[in-house]
């Protein structure tokens, strides 16, 4: 039987990356993982207790970490940002951009405020720190960037309309950035999560609506789990993704595989009588 907490090796030893969002949830995940495969990380956030607690735990197990704080929708802090890991390890090899929020409301109440910080961090920041690191890779001729995108990317959800709007939007930036640097050696994916049991989730999402998704509509019973997801990102960041540019890998658990999918359907049929 295989063993899911088995270590992977994807070759990405001595690399360098860069993970917005990684002090937390998914990207504390891909954060530790890329360590303990080798690679120095550079650990973004708006939080710098958070950041400094992943940095010593990555440190703590032997890993190379910095943190580098900075609002990834400010064009001058991403600047800086870039510089500074440039400046501690040489070079960026790879970069997540992880960073995201959600602000959940109808769309006739949400405010144009929780709009603007969903399309900024999750959409704009992507697009500013792709396009810092994206200039430092093509002067190297190599390097690979993976978008954390959604199932949000490809279905709209009652009561988040800036979140799906941004995530469906960086999904059509990652298309466009694989067809321009892919030609330069740089690959360009996107991971797109379904539920994974985060604190995101926890919060944004009501429990039972959450549990019944999870346990009715999504093939595999259960909410997934960061590391999952984290597993995919390595992938595709690694040689053994080499032919992989401009997609987006679903990590639903199956919910995406078909919409009518339920336990409590189970026999049912849509066969006129």
């Amino acid at each position: 039987m295989l063993n899911p907490n088995a270590k992977r090796s994807y070759g990405l030893s001595g690399g360098v990356a860069l993970v917005t969002g990684g002090a937390q949830g998914i990207g504390r995940d891909i954060v530790l993982h890329l360590a303990a495969e080798g690679v120095a990380v550079a650990i973004n956030g708006r939080t710098p207790e958070k950041i400094d607690r992943v940095v010593a735990e990555v440190r703590a197990a032997g890993g190379r970490a910095i943190g580098v704080p900075a609002t990834v929708s400010d064009k001058t802090q991403v600047t800086a940002m870039v510089k500074t890991v440039l400046a501690e390890f040489g070079c960026i090899d790879f970069l997540v951009n992880n960073a995201g929020v959600s602000r959940p409301n109808r769309f006739v109440d949400l405010s144009e405020e929780a709009w603007d910080e969903q399309i900024d961090t999750n959409l704009k920041g992507s697009f500013l720190c792709g396009q810092a690191v994206a200039t430092h890779m093509l002067e190297r001729g190599s390097g690979a960037i993976v978008n954390l995108c959604s199932i949000a990317s490809y279905a709209g959800q009652e009561g988040r309309a800036g979140y799906c709007s941004s995530k469906a939007g960086l999904l059509g930036l990652t298309q466009v950035m694989a067809q321009e640097l892919s030609p330069h050696g740089i690959r360009v994916n996107a991971v797109a999560p379904g539920l994974i049991g985060t604190e995101m989730i926890s919060r944004n999402i009501p429990a039972e609506f959450r549990d019944g998704i999870a346990n009715d509509r999504n093939p595999m019973g259960r909410l997934g789990l960061p590391r999952e997801v984290a597993e995919v990102v390595l992938f595709l960041l690694s040689q053994g993704a080499g032919f992989m540019t401009g997609e987006s890998v679903l990590v639903d658990g199956g919910l995406l595989s078909g919409y009518f999918f339920s336990k409590q359907a189970a026999g049912g049929s849509f066969k006129k009588s």
